[in-house]
């Protein structure tokens, strides 16, 4: 087994229900592969064969408006799933993958997954509870769209992303600002904002955390900048 794919497969939260038997079971249906930048791993539309698992680089989940506008469903970084949730209803894919760098990647293959779950219905329980937890991020997504500008959908997104007071950006701004459900111009504007009150610092493609109350009080509209 891949080092790599071990470790990271602890670490995913649709999973941290499983033990060591099961992680190795899981572990040995996925095959590891790694991807050049701007590869697309699946299109809207096509049969769920599988579901992906991040270990280095990122990958965009997207999806385009008629008009062709990319919108970002998820950006994916070290330790995030790909499609989870459409390989359980035997259907097809919501939406289009493609990785934003290099990239390695573990393809887990649907039907060695159902056979695993038909044999260990605690397996099964615990990925349900992730897929759930999922399902509210994406209720989460329409709130923002619906409810919140652009400064506060930016504060949220630095607050959840966050790891030691630093969060760090898996793709470019433009795909960032696609996430967001705008554009960079605006999401230029909500960045100065936060840097000029003190919220926030950038390092390349660092953001650092210097006011984390102040963020959570923009995206409760306790507060404007």
């Amino acid at each position: 087994m891949d080092r790599r794919l071990g470790e990271a497969l602890g670490r995913v939260p649709l999973l941290s229900a499983l033990n060591q038997e099961q992680l190795d079971r899981l572990a040995a249906s996925a095959v590891v592969e790694d991807y050049p930048r701007d590869l697309e791993l699946f299109s809207v539309g096509e049969t769920a064969h599988s579901f992906l698992l991040v270990l280095s680089g990122a990958v965009k989940v997207y999806a385009l408006s008629p008009d062709g506008r990319e919108h970002i469903l998820h950006l994916v970084s070290e330790g995030g799933l790909v499609g989870e949730g459409a390989v359980f209803g035997q259907g097809t894919y919501p939406a289009s993958a493609m990785t934003v760098r290099e990239s390695t990647v573990a393809r887990f293959d649907r039907r060695r997954l159902v056979e695993a779950l038909r044999d260990d219905p605690e397996l099964a329980l615990a990925m349900i509870a992730g897929l759930s937890q999922r399902l509210r991020q994406f209720v989460q997504v329409i709130e923002d769209l619906s409810l919140r500008d652009v400064t506060a959908r930016l504060a949220r997104f630095i607050l959840q992303n966050s790891s030691d007071g630093e969060c760090r950006l898996p793709g470019t701004k433009t795909q960032l600002a696609a996430q967001l459900g705008t554009v960079l111009e605006p999401l230029s504007r909500a960045l100065r904002r936060l840097r000029e009150a003190g919220l926030i610092q950038e390092r390349g493609g660092v953001l650092i955390l210097l006011d984390g109350e102040g963020l959570q009080e923009i995206v409760e509209g306790l507060r404007e900048v």
